[in-house]
C-alpha cells in the first residue's frame, strides 16, 4: 500500500529544491512521486528528469505540452496514478514546498485512521513565512468548493492547516473522470 504524490509543476525550474526531493525519494518508501510538468517553458522538465534520475522506480514525469493549470495537472497526475494497483491514497502538493512532507504525513494519518472521511485537505500552514492570509472572496469561494465536494462524494472532509492535500485513489474514477470547468479548482 502507497501513497502517491502529485507535484504539479510550471516554470519552475528556480523554485524546485531538488535536495528536499532527492532525499524524499531516497528515504521514504511508501510514496510515490508523480512531477506533472505543466506546460512548462524553461528547463523545468530537464530538473524533473534529474529528480527521477535518483530512483526511477518512486519517480514518475508526466509531461504535459500545452498549459491547462493546476487543475489539469492534478488531474492528469491523478488519473496517472490511478493506473498503480500498488497506490491507495493520491495527494498533492506544491512545487515550491509550502508545506513539507511530515505534513503530508499526518494528513494521510488522519485519512487512514477515520473511515468516514474520502479526502483531507488545508491552506498553506498558518506559520510558514510566505503564508497569505486569505480574501474574503477567495474564502467564500473555498467554502462553496469544500461543499461542492461533500455533495460529490457524500463523505466528511477534514480541514486542516497544510498545503497538502489528500484522498482516496478510488475517487479518481468518480470525481476527476471529467476535466474541470475551472483552471483554478486546485488552487
Amino acid at each position: 500500500m502507497k501513497t502517491g504524490i502529485i507535484i504539479p509543476c510550471f516554470n519552475e525550474e528556480k523554485r524546485l529544491n531538488v535536495t528536499a526531493f532527492k532525499n524524499f525519494v531516497s528515504k521514504e518508501n511508501d510514496y510515490y512521486l508523480c512531477f506533472v510538468n505543466d506546460g512548462s517553458k524553461d528547463n523545468t522538465l530537464k530538473v524533473l528528469q534529474e529528480i527521477r534520475e535518483i530512483n526511477p522506480s518512486k519517480v514518475s514525469i508526466v509531461d504535459m505540452k500545452k498549459n491547462g493549470g493546476k487543475a489539469a495537472a492534478v488531474r492528469a497526475g491523478s488519473r496517472y496514478l490511478y493506473s498503480f494497483v500498488e497506490i491507495d491514497y493520491i495527494g498533492f502538493i506544491d512545487a515550491g514546498l509550502s508545506a513539507d512532507f511530515e505534513d503530508f504525513g499526518d494528513l494521510l494519518k488522519t485519512l487512514k485512521t477515520n473511515n468516514e472521511l474520502n479526502f483531507v485537505f488545508g491552506s498553506r500552514a498558518k506559520n510558514a513565512s510566505e503564508a497569505i492570509e486569505k480574501d474574503k472572496i477567495r474564502s467564500l469561494l473555498s467554502k462553496v468548493i469544500n461543499i461542492l465536494i461533500i455533495l460529490m462524494v457524500e463523505s466528511s472532509i477534514e480541514d486542516t492547516v497544510f498545503g497538502a492535500n489528500i484522498y482516496k485513489a478510488d475517487l479518481v474514477s468518480i470525481v476527476l473522470a471529467e476535466s474541470f470547468m475551472s483552471n483554478w479548482f486546485f488552487m
